[in-house]
């Protein structure tokens, strides 16, 4: 599954008004932007074994942190099923000299399956992660 894929799966399942952003808009903006109960919130979807973010990326996130603005990263794992989500935004990083491995606990790791779609929209939309 791409990027594109799971951002299909998920906007086609959840709530709110999802915007996919594309990389020629700027370095380090997240994927996606949803705008669901007065609230924007920002979404990184990565996959892989590891989250791992480009240094852009991370300086975003950061920049985000300081004013307030939680971004959500959401790994899909190689297998297509598991899904982690860290609803609130990273704070432990490991570099390995091209990226920033996040090594913050996840804040849920559940099977993509629509029998969890509650848990998901939780940690994704949470106003306080």
């Amino acid at each position: 599954m791409s990027e594109a894929e799971l951002y299909r799966w998920m906007a086609g399942r959840f709530v709110g008004e999802w915007t996919r952003i594309e990389n020629a808009v700027g370095s380090g903006i997240p994927d996606v932007c949803v705008l669901y109960n007065r609230q924007t919130f920002w979404i990184e979807l990565k996959l892989g074994s590891f989250p791992l973010l480009r240094p852009a990326q991370r300086v975003w996130h950061l920049r985000a942190a300081v004013q307030g603005v939680v971004v959500r990263v959401v790994l899909l794992h190689p297998n297509n099923s598991l899904l982690s989500i860290y609803a609130d935004s990273p704070r432990h990083y490991e570099f390995d000299g091209k990226y920033w491995k996040i090594t913050s606990k996840p804040t849920l790791v559940v099977t993509r399956d629509i029998r969890n779609a509650q848990s998901i929209h939780d940690a994704l939309f949470s106003s306080s992660p």
